[in-house]
């Protein structure tokens, strides 16, 4: 009887042990459940609700829209609200600790923190800047006289004064600017970058002063300034002006949804439609008309953050692979697509190589055989050539001894006759025979030249140009003007020295001389020469100018110079000409035929004066 008591005791002992389990699990589930924090949260709507706030400069154009709201939402509360103004570092903080139930921040600050379980309920706009969804931006400033500042790329390599790097408005704006505008890193893009503590006027007197090149600045702020008259403020000027239909303060930057109230997760549902719906309802404030309204596009604030890797965008500055493809894909796309085009690129090449080694090859023989051809062509050629060279070189020889072999000629007939006279004259004949002896050398000198000439050995020596024409046109008066109805005079430059060859010299004067005294041959035939220096820009060159008063004419000399062996008189050769022209154009000269005024030809020779 004993052990079933005990054993009924065990078994209710148990049932009740089970039974108060489950009911402290069931009640556990309880304080679990949504319904259950329903309720907790309806019961936190007459609680203190707390709303962090970033602080900002005085002058700043928001402070209106934050003092409004302070005074709106503590009446529409009954004053269970405490706002607390906070650096961004400090907000951020009091995110993560639970310390504040709603956040008034730039709509950069809270869509960075969407991580922390924000969620905007209401985003400002104000008479100058009516759409909530592009109200904000940055401006920069730089001073007036500074001509050098007038865009963004301007600002290359220069010293800026900005907000910390956390600041929205401040640095964030103005440096994705940057890097869309430049395509450079903005922390690369400035010479130097001091950042500088709220309020941001230390901005402005940075700019001043003359510490900073340029300022960034939040839009609105600089008017605000000139309507205190702020001193110095009129030396400022905006760069990279944009100009926008629903926006009414200068700008550099694109535009941005403006301040946002956004709530913590912790908040309840019923807390969080009564501060909206207070906020809808708040009416405009007295200066500049800040009020509340719904913001619905914050893909420009989400772009700033992924292009600055900061906020919900941080992951991007570990690069993994996946990030790799994400930002890279085009790129890779591309370089995949060239690849492809240089395996087909190869295997073409490789085709044409194939086709072009066979071409190259029947080209090889076929060259192989051209050259044998020129080969032999060149052979015919030489040969041609040396026939050529020997006719010009015997015509040369030929044209150039006729006339001291004709005057030995006439000297050695004058010579006969005085000794076939009983008493003849030793002395006179002496004179001939010398005559003869010295147009013997003269002819040596020819011969010699000329074989010179053949092996390119002409010798050059400084000559005496008034002695030089003397001595050539009195022997030329002794032997070929001997038995010519024709004058010959000639003036020359005194002390002129010319470094030449005595015998090309000789040709050209002989040639030019020759020919004029034989077409003026006949009464009244005049032959003059003339031989003087010449500067023709940095050039100095000896003129020789032979004219006769004869019947020739400029066009048929003319002919003569390109045409060799033609000759209109029976017994020449129609070289002379041609090698004057020669031996003026190997003094770097030319040779010029005019007619002789009022009958008559001049020929003029121009030969270069070497050092």
């Amino acid at each position: 009887m004993k052990d079933m008591t005990e054993q009924k005791n065990s078994i209710l002992f148990r049932t009740s042990s089970l039974f108060i389990f489950a009911v402290l699990f069931s009640f556990s589930l309880h304080l679990s459940s949504p319904s259950f924090a329903i309720e907790s949260n309806k019961n936190k709507t007459s609680e203190k609700i707390t709303v962090g706030y970033i602080e900002l400069s005085q002058s700043n154009v928001h402070n209106e829209l934050i003092d409004q709201t302070k005074t709106w939402l503590a009446a529409d509360l009954n004053g269970d609200v405490e706002f607390k103004s906070l650096t961004v570092d400090g907000l951020s903080e009091a995110i993560k600790d639970h310390d504040i139930d709603f956040v008034l921040s730039t709509s950069g600050f809270y869509r960075e923190h969407l991580s922390d379980g924000l969620k905007d309920l209401a985003t400002s706009v104000f008479d100058r800047g009516p759409n909530p969804n592009k109200s904000l931006g940055s401006v920069f400033i730089a001073l007036k006289d500074n001509t050098s500042l007038k865009e963004l790329k301007d600002l290359e390599g220069k010293s800026v004064s900005t907000l910390p790097e956390s600041s929205f408005v401040g640095w964030q704006i103005a440096a994705r600017e940057i890097g869309t505008a430049t395509g450079t890193d903005p922390h690369k893009f400035f010479g130097s970058v001091r950042y500088q503590p709220m309020p941001m006027n230390n901005i402005v007197e940075d700019v001043l002063a003359g510490r900073s090149d340029a300022g960034i600045l939040t839009t609105c702020l600089l008017e605000e300034l000139k309507q205190k008259k702020y001193q110095g403020i009129e030396k400022i000027k905006v760069i990279n002006e944009k100009k926008s239909s629903d926006f009414f303060c200068a700008h550099s930057t694109k535009l941005y949804a403006s301040y946002t109230l956004s709530v913590l997760p912790g908040v309840s549902g019923e807390m969080a439609r009564k501060v909206t719906n207070a906020l809808l309802a708040m009416p405009p404030s007295d200066k500049n008309s800040f009020f509340w309204s719904i913001g619905t596009d914050f893909h420009e604030v989400d772009a700033l953050l992924k292009d600055l890797q900061i906020g919900s965008f941080f992951y991007l500055r570990n690069l993994t692979l996946r990030k790799f493809l994400e930002k890279y894909w085009s790129f890779l796309m591309m370089a995949a697509f060239v690849l492809f085009g240089l395996c087909l690129h190869t295997l073409r090449t490789q085709q044409l190589v194939r086709i072009r080694t066979e071409q190259l090859s029947q080209a090889f023989q076929r060259q192989l055989q051209l050259q044998q051809e020129a080969a032999e062509s060149c052979q015919r050629l030489e040969k041609a050539e040396r026939q050529i060279a020997l006719q010009h070189i015997s015509g040369v020889l030929a044209h150039e001894l006729k006339q001291p072999l004709t005057s030995m000629g006439y000297f050695i007939g004058g010579v006969i006759r005085r000794l076939r006279k009983k008493d003849p004259d030793v002395e006179d004949m002496i004179k001939t025979l010398e005559k003869v002896a010295g147009l013997t050398k003269y002819s040596s000198l020819i011969i010699e030249n000329v074989r010179e000439a053949t092996k390119q050995k002409i010798k050059k020596e400084s000559l005496d140009i008034d002695k030089f024409t003397a001595r050539t046109l009195n022997s030329l008066k002794e032997t070929f003007l001997i038995k010519r109805n024709c004058s010959l005079t000639w003036k020359s430059e005194p002390y002129l020295k010319f470094f030449c060859s005595p015998f090309e010299l000789n040709l050209v004067l002989t040639n030019l001389v020759k020919n004029a005294v034989e077409a003026a041959d006949g009464p009244n035939g005049q032959v003059r020469v003339q031989i003087h220096s010449i500067q023709v820009r940095n050039r100095k060159l000896l003129k020789i100018t032979v004219s006769d008063n004869g019947k020739g004419s400029p066009e048929n000399i003319k002919k003569h110079f390109s045409m060799p062996f033609s000759s209109e008189k029976p017994e020449g050769l129609g070289l002379g000409l041609s090698i004057i022209k020669r031996i003026a154009e190997s003094y770097e000269g030319r040779v010029e035929v005019e007619a002789e005024r009022p009958k008559g030809v001049r020929i003029t020779v121009y030969m270069k004066m070497m050092s």
